[in-house]
């Protein structure tokens, strides 16, 4: 009886302790509406990008249409390149004027899903302007230094990426709806 007590408690703190090396903390989840996920065929972005770029030598206005799955598989390819990406997953969604980046966070066996919203808008020098307006780990909210680091790095790293490849284009404004994010722009 005295082996048959010892073998159980032996069997449960194994249990406890695999549970304990697989933690899930949850956390914000992509709507079950987001196109991210869709399996329909989406222009690539570069398609995109070059179609803008002709109708605006039309015009003199360029507008680009940009869809969730689109940015999604931008932000992947980005995260792909780095070594040791925090946020695997990262899906794009695009509701209510805000971008929102979701993802999954992994480290030394504990995961969560991370979310961070972020406002989209262009300045009056047309700069695109892009600010984190909330974010969670898990449960846990992230502090307000964080998400000023985060709207700190975006926006470093998008003006050094809009520097050196737009000459001759004057970004006019960023309207994010529902599953879409049109920039408009003039060719100068």
């Amino acid at each position: 009886m005295k082996k048959n007590i010892q073998l159980l408690i032996m069997i449960v703190a194994l249990f406890l302790a695999s549970l304990a090396c697989q933690v899930n903390l949850g956390g914000p989840e992509a709507p079950e509406d987001s196109g991210s996920a869709s399996t329909e065929p989406t222009k690539t972005l570069e398609e995109s990008w070059q179609e803008a770029i002709d109708g605006a030598k039309l015009s003199g206005t360029l507008t680009l249409t940009l869809t969730e799955a689109q940015l999604t598989a931008l932000l992947t390819t980005s995260m792909a390149e780095q070594q040791d990406a925090p946020i695997t997953e990262p899906q794009v969604v695009l509701r209510d004027g805000e971008m929102e980046i979701i993802g999954k966070y992994s480290n030394e066996g504990i995961t969560a899903s991370v979310g961070i919203t972020l406002e989209v808008s262009v300045d009056e020098n047309g700069v695109p302007v892009i600010i984190a307006t909330s974010g969670a780990v898990g449960p846990i909210p992230l502090p307000e230094e964080v998400l000023q680091a985060v709207s700190d790095a975006i926006n470093d790293a998008l003006s050094g990426e809009i520097s050196s490849t737009t000459t001759g284009f004057s970004l006019q404004s960023i309207v994010i709806t529902d599953g879409l994010m049109e920039i408009t722009g003039k060719l100068e």
